[in-house]
Order: structure tokens, then sequence, then C-alpha cells
């Protein structure tokens, strides 16, 4: 956790991109391990449009869908969560990856998609594990 303004460095914004289609129930590779630390891919499985997260050394997927209405938030901004201990101080968690809606700012915890706010409010997550060097979405198999 560090602490000051966020830099252009703990802040990105993302890029997105529709590929193939899966069933009802699809193992899908979403690539490769190897690369930056920092990086997001869309995929499509399932029948749903899935977001890839590279952060650090960890991988998060959601669902392309802000549940409020419906924006992409492969287009969001995702930084780490801030903290304010006291009036005027401001934390970077850089270990909490945030997606921000690129629509109306809402911001959602990518481990477990729950909105910051409120948390009945949540985008889907798709388990995501690294498998053989690469990474593999279980779509249609405990997503939140």
């Amino acid at each position: 956790m560090h602490t000051g303004t966020p830099t252009r460095s703990s802040t990105f914004r993302l890029g997105c991109r529709r590929i193939g289609t899966g069933g009802s129930f699809s193992r899908t590779r979403a690539g490769s391990t190897s690369g930056t630390r920092r990086s997001w891919s869309g995929r499509r499985a399932a029948g749903h449009e899935i977001g890839v997260l590279r952060w650090q050394d960890r991988y998060f997927a959601v669902h392309n869908r802000c549940p409020h209405q419906k924006g992409p938030l492969c287009l969001g901004v995702v930084s780490g969560r801030l903290h304010g201990r006291a009036p005027g101080s401001m934390e970077v968690d850089d270990e909490t990856p945030v997606i921000a809606c690129p629509w109306h700012g809402w911001e959602f915890e990518l481990e477990r998609g729950r909105a910051l706010w409120d948390e009945s409010y949540a985008v889907k997550v798709v388990p995501v594990r690294v498998e053989s060097g690469r990474v593999v979405l279980e779509v249609g198999k405990g997503a939140a």
C-alpha cells in the first residue's frame, strides 16, 4: 500500500475486443500468463462477454456489463482501492484492484465483484485459474 495521489502506474484504462462463442458451460483458455503485470483482454464465452484482468501476479474475470445500466466495464478504469484513514489523507491499496464503470463511475472490487458503496450490488465474477501457463475461465460454474 502506498500513500499519496494515484499515478499513471497505479491506474489504467482498459481495452476491449470480442472473441468467439461457447456453449452453456465453457472452459475457455483466456490467454498466456506471460507479458505485462497489468493487462486486460475481452473474451466471449457461453454467450457472455468476459473481461480478464491480470493485476500484478493475480488474474480476475468478470462479466463485461455493469449491473446499473449495462455499461461496458472493459472501457472503465482499473486502479488500486483508495482508502482514507483521516480527512485529507489517501492511500492506494494495490493489492485490491477496483474497476470503475465508464458511464456513471460505479466501482467494483474485482475479487468478489461487490460494489464499494453497497455490497448488495455486484458485477458477476467468473472463476479463473492458471493451468500450464494458460489462464482458464470456468464460465457457468460458480459465477457470482
